[in-house]
């Protein structure tokens, strides 16, 4: 069993199988996911049918509920035929437990809604409780928004009508039941899925998704006039923490001394939570049935109700795959084993729904204080950002992007769900790993929780982020708010390294009437914010629960002074519980009181994606080039470009501050170097250009430093040893001491350090802000202290730690020295490299970083030789991969747009059976980038010549021009296997092609046909056949992370003829085939498995069903053909 250990919660252990006590108890069952699939009816019914089996036996010894209670996921798709096939199991389940259907009741889940009703822009989304409740009180809006779940309704009424209320379906069914241990039961059924569509995956629906105000509040009057009750279920879908904020403090008010049943998360959990206003019960069912695919137990419980011992007994059961039975979920392992959860309200009347609004009338924000932010937040700091000398005007809500962190709804997920948090799609539709916790923006999260710690280096936005928010909360701003809540708080930014001038005497005489955090507000308040807001006035939005303490720069002051503040500013929130407090400081920064007092409530800035990225280029472009005509955005779409095709600026480009110094290095340039080196030189010289008079100074400081930390192996240096780095070859002043010349140093270092914008402090150590500039500085070092060019790297060749510091040297070489930088290349290409061609490899990746005009062409096809030998041996899959893609950027010479004859004949096919194929020929490769692209400049997406019906709709719609992931350079090395295609593009390729060669028809093979070639007639486990996979294909397990260059796993071909072996049919990428799934019709059978993919699924005989109009990432295809 996993349980919560949350705030005032208690788990008790026991054993007893029964107690003196009379209990009521229920059977609480989530998650069947009954598919239309004749394919897993049987697996469906060697869990199912046990489960009737030990319900039987529980029976017999005792264990007799007399309530059956499911909360969601009858169905997968919410359709009429799985609800047909729910029936039956029901019937059989009550039959077991000699019970009549009124003693059934079920709350609708995810996969009881049918999202095919819906068009994808129908997706709810509010911003208020009143919209939601607007919507949901109108008898057409609602019966609207709850189409979807049409067939889950009928089900109902038609088999268990006494689930009703007097809502109808607003709320899914309010019932008091007399218990056969004399208690009378509340039961109140609640809709948490009715917004859960058209969404990339179940995860995004956490913090997304409400019950309503108006459907709870609706259930729980119906309920009070029912009758007394000793005790109240309420059951939903979703845990309470996947709520959005607004919604679930509405929805914790209501369950107020309530035993909350909740499923989704496919994991057992429970416990007695005890909040600020409220207490509850929460007990959460695991998946009945899972699935095959997935490695998670199928699980369920009984929940005993007893009032004189003031608790609840959970019993859990767990499905055993390996033995095909279900068996005592406990640590015991006995008969019995369970949990006791100590409760102490059942058997208490409940009182009336308490308001979540402010106790006190709210108050009129200060006008003086409004048009001061105005003033002074309105515009961003704009002091060394003036390129070519003339004066930007940067107004912050133009220019301001929003940043992401991880979700804090994942937290309280955490309580409910301890042991784990695994992503699943119902089914192990794709295989893919665990996702990474959801990014919400940082705003919405300081809205969405009442404290949020937000940790992230110099140059991420912090400060910007915080100054942004207390602007648009203001009602003088030009901006509405990240969320509507925020509009009605008082915000109150504080730049802690300003304290350091609350003197002593200040403080005395500030503390002495007045609590520690008052006094620190007014002294804030009347020496920075000129006296336009008060403390009264502080004090007066505290009282409301509207007051939002904004305190920045935690890393900026020491720590004692630091925890004296932080402690005082946060018991400012204490009036009300709806205060807001958010900090923010670099990581260092959060140790002490910060870290130990907001632990919960900690996110991190995220580094910018590439929509962020997009976003903020066109908007600084806009700013540059105000009244000019389209300069801007054709500025932006260029430098867009530019950083697509420089792997070292994507990754810079992450920073805001870093990509403020690339869009104001471009402005001045106008264009962007080819290379890496020459651009990070431009970068860093531009960078400190900016910030010092004596940037060649600086500069060699840089370097010393860089140089010395990489002869010494590390990252990182403490303070002390980085100051003695970076200055050893600073000389002492005439007369001047030893303690004064240390002084002096020190001033430099510090001077230098968090000005230079290329180093960051974390808990008193330095560190370059990226490797690649300590490796680029350690480089241009070398080039500066050797004369001769080949002797200064000859000893770092097979080194991995200066691996980059050569690619680098060498690439700067080349710009003023090709013949000289070619030679160097062309002496490690000549000469013998062993196992694993270490030195080959890094001179191939030197030579792809050349400007084309400065490579050597003979150098070039040498390289290409070296490259080919390379991956035709049985080597890593990693170092596979990465002479595969040097080949690739240097032209790969290969023909891999060949095909292989697969003979006719009959092929016995694991899960398919015995087919008779006529001879047909398969792509020896997936579809690279290169053949795609020809595609492309054959403008195939401008001629509906080459689309099918539904194709022309989809490309009408999506308004495509190329594959989903096209610009990104992860995915477009030229012989890496095109991705992001949908099924429409991929027949649309098969079409062009028959419309250039009169000789063969092209076609998308069936998923016959794949196997058949994938699998022989030998009827191999894997292409290659019944040996593991690792180190033979591109799966999750051997890390590559990407997509790899077609054709180098030698050991991943299929046997026979080496000139017609067929590569990559397992791995790499998923592969589209002609074939619909045989359970529905929308959607077809893919092939292969891929680099996201485990290796289950790399084999020969698994297929996974997917919607034709989906684009991602490890899905691409190849052609199959015959003569015409």
């Amino acid at each position: 069993m996993h349980v919560t250990m949350g705030d005032d919660f208690n788990l008790i252990r026991g054993n007893e199988m029964a107690s003196e006590h009379k209990r009521a108890t229920l059977l609480h069952l989530s998650d069947l996911h009954i598919r239309n699939n004749a394919e897993e009816t049987l697996d469906r019914s060697m869990v199912l049918d046990p489960l009737l089996e030990r319900i039987k036996y529980d029976y017999s010894k005792g264990l007799r509920p007399e309530l059956v209670l499911i909360s969601g996921d009858i169905a997968f798709k919410g359709i009429k035929e799985e609800y047909d096939l729910a029936l039956p199991f029901f019937k059989k389940l009550l039959g077991v437990l000699h019970l009549k259907n009124d003693r059934l009741y079920i709350a609708p889940g995810n996969h009881d809604l049918n999202r095919k009703v819906y068009r994808p822009s129908e997706i709810p989304a509010y911003n208020t409780n009143r919209e939601i409740n607007e919507e949901l009180a109108n008898c057409d809006y609602r019966a609207d928004l709850l189409k979807g779940m049409r067939d889950y309704f009928d089900f109902i009424q038609t088999n268990f009508p006494h689930m009703t209320s007097e809502h109808g379906d607003l709320v899914p069914f309010v019932g008091r039941i007399k218990m056969n241990c004399g208690i009378y039961l509340g039961l109140v059924g609640l809709n948490s899925a009715w917004m859960c569509r058209a969404r990339k995956n179940d995860e995004s629906d956490s913090g997304q998704i409400a019950i309503g105000q108006h459907q709870i509040k609706s259930a729980f009057a119906e309920l009070e006039g029912k009758g007394e009750i000793q005790a109240t279920v309420a059951m939903f879908h979703h845990p309470l923490g996947w709520l959005a904020p607004m919604d679930r403090r509405i929805c914790e008010t209501y369950l107020d001394r309530t035993i909350v049943l909740t499923g989704h998360l496919h994991e057992p959990g429970g416990g007695y939570f005890n909040g600020f206003k409220t207490q509850t019960a929460r007990i959460q069912a695991g998946g009945a049935y899972l699935g095959s695919p997935t490695d998670w137990p199928s699980r369920y419980h009984y929940i005993g109700i007893d009032l004189k011992r003031q608790s609840l007994r959970l019993d859990f059961r767990a499905f055993s795959k390996a033995k095909g039975e279900w068996f005592v979920d406990a640590e015991t392992g006995d008969d019995g084993g369970g949990a006791e959860i100590p409760v102490n309200f059942l058997g208490l009347e409940k009182t009336a729904t308490a308001s979540t609004g402010p106790v006190h009338a709210l108050p009129e924000f200060p006008r003086l204080y409004a048009a001061w932010l105005h003033e002074n937040f309105r515009h961003l700091d704009a002091k060394g950002l003036n390129p070519s000398g003339n004066a930007i005007p940067l107004r912050l809500p133009e220019i301001f992007i929003p940043l992401y962190g991880a979700d804090l709804a994942k937290v309280e997920q955490k309580l409910e769900h301890p042991e784990r948090l695994k992503s699943q799609t119902h089914g192990g539709r794709r295989g893919n790993p665990p996702d990474e916790p959801r990014k919400v923006e940082i705003e919405i999260l300081a809205a969405r929780n009442n404290a949020l710690l937000i940790s992230g280096q110099a140059g991420c936005g912090k400060s910007t982020l915080l100054k942004h928010l207390a602007y648009t909360i203001s009602p003088r701003s030009d901006k509405e708010p990240a969320s509507p809540e925020l509009a009605e708080y008082l915000p109150v930014l504080i730049q802690l390294k300003d304290l350091k001038a609350y003197c002593s005497k200040d403080r005395k005489d500030l503390e002495r009437t007045r609590s520690v955090g008052d006094g620190i507000v007014e002294w804030y308040l009347k020496n920075k914010f000129n006296g336009n807001l008060t403390l009264a006035d502080v004090h007066e939005f505290a009282k409301c629960g509207r007051l939002m303490l904004l305190i920045d720069g935690l890393d900026e002051i020491d720590q004692p002074l630091r925890d004296y503040a932080v402690n005082a500013l946060a018991d400012l929130r204490l009036p009300h519980a709806e205060n807001k407090i958010v900090l923010a400081g670099r990581p260092h920064g959060l140790d002490g009181a910060p870290g130990s007092r907001f632990a919960d409530f900690k996110t991190s800035v995220e580094e910018l994606e590439a929509e962020q990225i997009n976003l903020f280029i066109r908007k600084w472009f806009d700013i540059f080039y105000q009244g000019t005509t389209g300069l801007g955005k054709k500025t932006a779409d260029d430098l867009l470009g530019d950083i697509k095709a420089h792997p070292a600026l994507e990754k810079l480009s992450e920073s805001p501050l870093m990509l403020t110094a690339i869009c104001l290095l471009y402005y001045d340039e106008k264009e962007l170097p080819n290379q890496r080196a020459e651009l990070l030189k431009k970068f860093i010289d531009n960078l400190i250009a900016r910030r010092f008079d004596d940037r060649e100074s600086v500069l060699i400081y840089l370097k010393t430093l860089a140089h010395d930390m990489h002869q010494k192996r590390v990252r990182v240096l403490d303070r002390e040893p980085a100051i003695m780095a970076m200055t050893k070859d600073l000389p002492a002043l005439p007369g001047e001491k030893d303690p004064e010349f240390k002084l002096r140093k020190e001033r430099l270092f510090k001077y230098i350090e968090p000005r230079c914008g290329l180093l960051l402090e974390r808990a008193g150590q330095t560190e370059f802000w990226h490797l690649l500039f300590q490796e680029f500085l350690t480089a241009q070092m070398l080039m500066n202290i050797s004369e001769d060019k080949h002797a200064a790297i000859s000893d770092f060749w097979n080194d991995d730690w200066y691996e980059e510091v050569i690619e680098l040297y060498v690439s700067y070489l080349s710009i003023d020295n090709p013949a000289t930088a070619n030679s160097i290349i062309d002496d490690v290409i000549q000469a013998d490299d062993e196992s694993p061609y270490r030195a080959w490899r890094l001179a191939a990746r030197c030579l792809v970083d050349f400007h084309k005009s400065r490579q050597n062409p003979g150098l070039i096809q040498a390289t290409r030789e070296r490259l080919k030998l390379i991956i035709q041996k049985p080597l890593e899959a990693a170092t596979l991969n990465d002479a595969g893609a040097s080949l690739g950027w240097l032209g790969d010479d290969r023909d891999l747009e060949s095909f292989s004859p697969v003979h006719g004949g009959e092929y016995e096919l694991e899960d398919i059976g015995k087919r008779t194929m006529e001879a047909f020929e398969i792509g020896r490769y997936p579809v690279t980038n290169q053949f795609f692209k020809k595609f492309i400049k054959a403008k195939g997406y401008e001629s509906k010549a080459y689309w099918t019906e539904q194709g022309l709709k989809w490309l009408e719609t999506k308004q495509a021009t190329r594959p989903e992931t096209w610009s990104e350079r992860k995915y477009s090395c030229p012989n890496q296997p095109v991705t992001g295609v949908s099924w429409y593009e991929a027949t649309a390729f098969c079409n062009w092609l028959n419309a250039t060669d009169s000789k063969h028809y092209y076609f998308l093979p069936s998923a016959e046909q794949w196997q058949a070639a994938a699998a022989g007639k030998e009827q191999r486990k894997f292409p290659w056949g019944d040996n593991s996979p690792t180190g033979r294909c591109n799966i999750y397990e051997n890390k590559i992370g990407s997509p790899s260059p077609v054709g180098i796993f030698a050991g991943g071909r299929t046997p026979g003829n080496k000139d017609d072996a067929i590569f990559d049919l397992a791995g790499n990428v998923w592969e589209w085939t002609s074939s619909l799934w045989v359970s529905a019709r929308d959607s077809y059978v893919i092939k292969g498995g891929s680099w996201s993919g485990s290796a289950e699924y790399a084999r020969c005989a698994d297929r996974v069903s997917y919607d034709p109009d989906d684009r991602d990432d490890d899905v691409g295809f190849r052609c199959a053909r015959t003569l015409k």
